[in-house]
């Protein structure tokens, strides 16, 4: 079985003009460990593969002799604030934002004796609604805004390392200062993880919160707890509070808390001291009959 899936992938990567005597070939995706070029490789292991890649966390595999990676972006080895952000943070919404509706590819198979094609599936929530109905415009966007860009960095001949911070700006400002319309579209999305845990995650039920509670839980601890594994579902911990707490009644309400709980510990030592005096008082009354 594994056999016969390697055959087809071969044969569809060599219809592509890649094959054990592909000197070098670049690989270009969204991130972020690039598992896909190792596996790819592996197979071609007479190949040099080059990915280039918006964002790279660390691999956690081994990695082959004939893999060399970089990214543009959020990149472990030299930013390892950005690394933790977006291995922590938004990197599921940033792949929200590159979807595309042609599905994921789930495996090859012959179309006709001369020809393999990709297998896709589909998920109608994510590609059809998601993509077309938001998505599609954000990426319109950014292709539209290209040329305009390539004609600013060419007459003023910047190099792609002078605008680096300012992608990295952006996409910091993306992920922690949200947009509400982005944490909407977000938290209303079928995500698919099929190549990671190998499943859909319904981001709506996963982030389904009572607002009530978010006033409850500054003086409930179970509340509390609630909201904090709903946060860890989330996948994207800034989002989930501009979409559920777009008023800010969560922040207000743990402010006065927290603001409480900072006098009363405060003057809790003032509480010690006159406790203690007194109690030396009572001592030293006895002492002396």
């Amino acid at each position: 079985m594994l056999n016969k899936k390697r055959e087809l992938l071969v044969g569809y990567l060599q219809q592509k003009g890649i094959s054990q005597q592909s000197k070098q070939v670049l690989v270009s995706d969204i991130g972020w460990r690039g598992t896909i070029q190792d596996n790819i490789a592996r197979i071609f292991n007479q190949v040099d593969f080059y990915g280039v890649y918006l964002g790279y966390i660390h691999p956690l595999n081994n990695q082959e002799f004939n893999t060399f990676k970089h990214a543009y972006g959020p990149y472990f080895v030299s930013d390892a604030p950005y690394f933790m952000q977006m291995l922590h943070g938004g990197a599921t919404f940033v792949e929200m934002l590159s979807t595309s509706p042609g599905g994921s590819t789930i495996g090859y198979e012959h179309a006709d004796k001369n020809k393999i094609v990709a297998i896709k599936e589909i998920s109608k929530v994510e590609d059809e609604y998601i993509h077309n109905k938001y998505v599609r415009f954000f990426q319109e966007g950014v292709i539209a805004s290209v040329a305009a860009l390539a004609n600013f960095t060419d007459k003023h001949a910047l190099q792609s390392s002078e605008v680096r911070p300012y992608v990295l700006r952006l996409m910091d400002d993306l992920i922690k200062k949200p947009n509400y319309l982005f944490s909407k579209i977000f938290f209303n999305l079928t995500y698919s993880e099929t190549f990671g845990v190998g499943e859909y995650f319904d981001m709506k039920k996963r982030s389904t919160l009572k607002k009530r509670n978010l006033v409850l839980a500054v003086i409930s601890k179970s509340r509390r707890e609630n909201i904090e594994e709903a946060v860890n579902k989330s996948q994207w911990k800034q989002g989930f509070w501009r979409y559920q707490d777009r008023l800010g009644i969560f922040s207000v309400a743990s402010k006065v808390y927290y603001d409480l709980q900072n006098a009363r510990n405060a003057l809790a030592p003032k509480r010690r001291i006159l406790q203690l005096l007194s109690k030396v008082g009572k001592l030293k009354k006895k002492i002396l009959g």
